[in-house]
C-alpha cells in the first residue's frame, strides 16, 4: 500500500486594503468557503488551512518570516478560476 506523509496546504488570498472593509470581509468569506469545500472533498488526499487574507507589503513579509520559522517549503502559488 502507498503511504504519504501528511502534508497541510496553506491557502493564502491576495487582495488590497482600497477596496475596503466590506469587500475584504467577502474575499475573506469566499476564500475560507472555497478552503471548506476543498478539505472536505475526499478526492483532496492533503489538509487545507485558510491562513489569511494578504492586503500589504507587511503582512506578505510576516508570512514568509512564518515560512523561515517553521523551516516550511512554497510551492508555487497557483490560481483556481
Amino acid at each position: 500500500m502507498l503511504t504519504t506523509k501528511a502534508y497541510e496546504f496553506w491557502f493564502v488570498t491576495g487582495s488590497q486594503l482600497l477596496y475596503g472593509e466590506d469587500v475584504l470581509r467577502q474575499v475573506e468569506e469566499n476564500s475560507k468557503t472555497i478552503v471548506n469545500g476543498l478539505d472536505d472533498n475526499p478526492q483532496v488526499p492533503y489538509k487545507l488551512v485558510f491562513k489569511s487574507v494578504l492586503k500589504d507589503s507587511e503582512s506578505i513579509r510576516q508570512l514568509e518570516s512564518s515560512f523561515q520559522l517553521l523551516d516550511l517549503k512554497m510551492v508555487e502559488p497557483s490560481i483556481i478560476l
